[in-house]
């Protein structure tokens, strides 16, 4: 797993005790899949504004659906992602939801932000 998906997962896991990842073997899909986790972290924690788009909005529940659903297509579809990724689906929900309780949300979408604009 690339260095940089471990930092921020770590920075992000620092939240809990559990441990996030699977120990999946790198592949080459795995940067696409950690891409589209983070992505969803960003649009599920960010903050509602008066007069947002409404596409910010559908965004932002379809983000949350997508980490929080129990079954049907979209937990599967969860799961899978997760499992590519190498991370641990369980510990991902638990992970998300302690971000969106997070007083510093901004820091926290700064620092998956920063995460963004880094080169390997």
């Amino acid at each position: 797993m690339n260095q940089n998906y471990k930092n921020i997962m770590n920075t992000l896991t620092s939240i809990t005790n559990e441990s996030i990842f699977t120990g999946t073997p790198n592949n080459e899909y795995h940067s696409l899949f950690m891409g589209v986790i983070l992505r969803a972290l960003l649009d599920v924690s960010k903050p509602s504004l008066n007069k947002e788009p409404s596409r910010i909005k559908v965004d932002r529940l379809a983000a949350r659906s997508w980490f929080f659903a129990t079954s049907g297509v979209t937990c599967e579809n969860f799961e899978y992602v997760c499992d590519i990724a190498g991370i641990n689906p369980v510990a991902m929900r638990s992970v998300a939801t302690k971000v969106l309780k997070r007083k510093d949300i901004y820091n926290v979408r700064k620092e998956i932000n920063s995460f963004f604009n880094k080169e390997d």
